[in-house]
């Protein structure tokens, strides 16, 4: 009567078997297992390509050391790998516990090949040279120059509003806004044709108002 009870119990998972591959795709395998008889432990599969598993099957080696090796209420994400060709597998179980008494009846485990994954992963390191050591972050925080003029500028110029901690154009006195402009001089944005008249604009001032600023800066600098 007990067993009759925990395979009812087990098979009102076999909807979350079909939902939990449907929602992971091809790669994605899950198997439910009644644990009380290993060698013949699965009762629900699907996208059994990936460990060549089906119904009346047993339960992988590793898996189910691992389960037992590990303590907590399940076990998520770990790696393993199919000796027979090899794939790389990411492996996740969730127990099943008799009500009464908390035995563990069951695994509800989910299988990911990322083998794929994993080759991608190699290939773009490699043409990313992060491996060699190549590859560096754009030293510029705004990402200058790689954005058309426009939105160069602008980007900059929230740049420096930030890094002088002013928020409010309108509320900015003198200081303020030559804290910007030191700030945008340090970047070497006025070497850009056209920025006086952008940075006036933006800061609601006259072109005449940000060269007296910028020499003001320059002075206070040498």
């Amino acid at each position: 009567m007990l067993k009759d009870k925990d395979r009812e119990l087990l098979e009102s998972y076999i909807p979350l078997v079909k939902f939990i591959a449907a929602v992971g795709g091809p790669r994605c395998e899950v198997v439910l297992h009644d644990l009380s008889d290993i060698e013949h432990s699965i009762i629900a599969i699907e996208n059994g390509h990936i460990s060549g598993r089906k119904v009346g099957d047993g339960m992988m080696d590793f898996a189910y050391q691992k389960f037992l090796e590990e303590t907590g209420e399940f076990l998520v994400n770990k790696s393993g790998k199919l000796t027979n060709d090899h794939k790389t597998l990411r492996f996740s179980a969730f127990p099943i516990r008799r009500k009464t008494d908390q035995e563990v009846i069951g695994l509800l485990c989910v299988t990911v090949d990322i083998t794929d994954f994993i080759y991608m992963q190699r290939v773009i390191n490699s043409e990313l040279f992060i491996d060699g050591g190549y590859y560096t972050e754009p030293e510029n925080p705004a990402g200058a120059f790689a954005l058309p003029l426009s939105d160069t500028l602008e980007a900059m110029f929230l740049h420096a509003m930030q890094e002088s901690g002013c928020d409010d154009v309108d509320r900015m006195d003198k200081d303020d806004k030559m804290r910007v402009i030191s700030i945008l001089k340090e970047n070497n944005l006025f070497e850009i044709k056209g920025t006086v008249s952008f940075i006036a604009k933006k800061l609601k001032i006259s072109e005449p108002s940000v060269y007296r600023y910028l020499k003001e800066v320059r002075n206070s600098s040498e």
